[in-house]
C-alpha cells in the first residue's frame, strides 16, 4: 500500500511540474512574441555545388526568425538575393557585382535594407535608373569561393565595378576543408595550395554530403549532423542537441540560462560550462605575430585577391575591395569583453591587424580599398545615444541600420569617382577615385 501510495503521489509531482513548465514556457511566450519559439532557419536555402561546395537554391524562399530579427528571404532563378536579372547587360547599364559571405547577402535585414538594394537605390536616386547591382553574395563563402564565382558565374554578368566585401574570418577559412555552419549538414569546401606555380585549385569537387544525415534542428540525430560524436555512448553530443533544441523551440529555456543568477549556480553545480576557454583559431587573424598557419593563409589571400584583379582586369571590370568592420573593431565594450573572455592581451591582439595585412595587398595590386571602420564607428555613437546599433548583438551580423550603412558608403565611393560618357550612350566606365 506505501509503495503504491508514493508512486501516486510521484506521479500527481511530476504531472504538476509538467503542467507548471508547460503553463511557464506558454507564458514566456506570450511575454516575449514568437521570436523565442520559431526557429532560424536559413540552411534550409543552401544545397550542394559540385565547384563551391554549397549554394543557395534558386527559386527557394521563406522566413528566417531568430529572437533579434524575422525577415522572409526569396532566391531568385540564378540562385541570388535579389531581383532576376539577365546575364546579358542591357544598353546603357553600369552594372555593379557584389562578392561576399553573409553579410553581404544580407539576410539578417529585409531586402531593401540590404546592402545592394540601398546601393542600388541611392546610385539611381537622380532618376536615371543607369545602375543596377547584383549581389552575388552567399552565406559562408571565403574569398576563394567569391574568387571561383566570379570565374564560373559572376563574369557573365558583364559587371563594370566588381566589389570584393572582404570579412575578417575569410583569411581563416583559406585553411578550412569545411563550411557553411547554415547548411543542414558540414559541407567541404574548394581549398587553394601555393606552389611554385602559383595557385592550384584542390578539394574540387568537394565530397557530396550524406544525404541520410539527420537535420541538425530534429531532438536526435546522427553524428553526420554537425554535432561532435562522443566516444564514450555519445551522451555529450545528445545532450548538445537537446540543448539546440530548446534553444530554437524554449521561450522558458532561453530566458532561464540569459539569468546571471541561475546561470552562476549551474556552474558553480556543474552543469554549465564557464565563459572563455581556449582562444578561437580565428581571432589569431588579430595576432601582432601570426602562427605559421595564418602566415600561409594570408599568402593564399594575397594570391587569390592577385587573380581576381587580373580576372576582372581581362573582363573590363574594375576592382574595389570593402573591408567589412567586426563588432569588436567598431563597439570598444565589445572588445574589451572579448579580451576579458578569451584573455586576448593587448600586447599580443590588436582588432586592426588584419585592416593593415590587407591595406598592404591592396597597395601592392594598386587595388581601390575602403576601410569604413571610421564611419562606423561615429554612426555607432550616433545611433547608440538613441538606443540603437549596427549589428545584430547576438547574431553578430549587420542589422538593418549597418546594411544602409554600408550600402550609402558604397554609393559614395561611385559618385565620387570620374563616370565617362553619360550611362544612356553605353560607353560607360569608372575612373580609378583617390581614397
Amino acid at each position: 500500500m506505501r509503495i503504491g501510495s508514493a508512486a501516486v503521489n510521484l506521479s500527481l509531482l511530476l504531472a504538476a511540474l509538467v503542467v507548471a513548465i508547460l503553463s511557464a514556457e506558454v507564458a514566456v511566450s506570450a511575454l516575449y512574441g514568437r521570436d523565442f519559439t520559431r526557429p532560424v532557419r536559413p540552411k534550409a536555402f543552401m544545397e550542394y555545388d559540385s565547384l563551391l561546395g554549397w549554394r543557395k537554391i534558386p527559386n527557394a524562399e521563406g522566413w528566417l526568425v531568430t529572437r533579434e530579427y524575422e525577415v522572409f528571404e526569396s532566391i531568385n532563378s540564378k540562385g541570388l538575393r535579389g531581383p532576376d536579372r539577365p546575364y546579358e547587360k542591357p544598353h546603357g547599364k553600369y552594372r555593379v557585382l557584389l562578392l561576399g559571405d553573409s553579410f553581404t547577402e544580407g539576410y539578417t535585414a529585409a531586402l531593401d535594407e540590404s546592402v545592394a538594394h540601398v546601393l542600388e537605390q541611392e546610385l539611381n536616386s537622380d532618376g536615371s535608373e543607369c545602375f543596377e547591382v547584383i549581389n552575388g553574395a552567399t552565406n559562408g563563402y571565403s574569398t576563394d569561393q567569391e574568387l571561383l564565382f566570379f570565374e564560373s558565374e559572376g563574369v557573365k554578368y558583364q559587371p563594370d565595378l566588381t566589389v570584393l566585401m572582404f570579412y575578417m574570418n575569410d583569411v581563416h577559412k583559406h585553411n578550412e576543408p569545411t563550411g557553411c555552419t547554415a547548411c543542414r549538414v558540414p559541407i567541404s569546401k574548394p581549398l587553394f595550395q601555393l606552389s611554385d606555380a602559383g595557385l592550384e585549385l584542390t578539394n574540387v569537387p568537394p565530397p557530396k554530403p550524406d544525404s541520410k544525415a539527420t537535420d541538425s534542428t530534429s531532438l536526435f540525430g546522427s553524428p553526420q549532423d554537425g554535432f561532435e560524436s562522443d566516444p564514450n555512448g555519445g551522451l555529450r553530443a545528445q545532450l548538445k542537441r537537446i540543448k539546440f533544441w530548446l534553444v530554437q523551440h524554449s521561450a522558458l529555456y532561453n530566458v532561464l540560462k540569459d539569468n546571471h543568477l541561475l546561470r552562476a549556480a549551474a556552474i558553480k553545480l556543474g552543469v554549465a560550462e564557464k565563459p572563455g576557454g581556449a582562444i578561437p583559431h580565428v581571432y589569431f587573424v588579430w595576432a601582432i605575430e601570426y602562427p605559421p598557419d595564418y602566415r600561409e593563409a594570408w599568402r593564399i589571400t594575397d594570391a587569390l585577391i592577385g587573380r581576381l584583379d587580373a580576372g576582372t582586369a581581362a573582363a573590363n571590370s574594375k576592382l574595389l575591395i570593402c573591408y567589412v568592420p567586426e563588432r569588436i573593431s567598431v563597439y570598444a565594450d565589445a572588445w574589451e569583453a572579448t579580451q576579458r573572455k578569451f584573455g586576448l592581451a593587448s600586447e599580443h591582439f590588436d582588432p586592426e591587424r588584419d585592416d593593415r595585412e590587407l591595406e598592404s595587398i591592396c597597395k601592392a595590386y594598386a587595388i581601390d580599398c575602403i576601410f569604413p571602420v571610421t564611419r562606423f564607428r561615429t554612426e555607432a555613437r550616433r545611433l547608440s545615444s538613441e538606443g540603437r546599433g549596427l549589428y545584430h548583438v547576438r547574431d553578430g551580423h549587420w542589422n538593418g541600420y549597418g546594411q544602409r550603412l554600408a550600402g550609402r558608403i558604397l554609393a559614395e565611393y561611385v559618385r565620387g569617382g570620374t563616370i565617362r560618357n553619360d550611362c544612356t550612350e553605353g560607353a560607360y566606365s569608372l575612373e580609378t577615385v583617390a581614397q
